[in-house]
C-alpha cells in the first residue's frame, strides 16, 4: 500500500533534517540531498524537501501497517512544525 501527502512549509529542508535525526536514534535513516528514507518496522517513510513543502510517501505491506507509519511520521512532523500551526495532513492512496 502506498500513501502520499504534502506538508506545506517554507522550512521543508529543516523539518526533514530534524525528523531524520530524530528517527535515526531508533531506526535506519538514509539521507541523500533533499530526500530522507526512514525504515520503520512496518514500512518505509520517504520525505522529500521542495520549495513549497515536504512531500511525503509511505510504502507498507497493508493498510494497517501504512496507518501505523502515517501516525508516527505525521505526528512527529506536526509537532516539529508546531510554530507554523500546521493542519492535519490529507493523505491519498496510490
Amino acid at each position: 500500500m502506498r500513501l502520499t501527502s504534502t506538508l506545506p512549509t517554507a522550512r521543508a529542508a529543516a523539518l526533514m533534517e530534524t525528523a531524520a535525526k530524530h528517527f535515526a536514534h531508533k531506526v535506519a535513516v538514509d539521507r541523500n540531498g533533499d530526500t530522507a528514507r526512514v525504515a520503520f518496522p512496518t514500512g518505509i517513510g520517504i520525505m522529500q524537501a521542495g520549495p513549497d513543502g515536504l512531500a511525503l510517501t509511505i510504502e507498507a505491506a497493508d493498510e494497517t501497517a501504512a496507518e501505523g507509519v502515517r501516525a508516527v511520521l505525521e505526528g512527529h512532523l506536526l509537532r516539529f512544525a508546531h510554530r507554523e500551526g500546521p493542519a492535519p495532513l490529507v493523505w491519498r492512496q496510490g
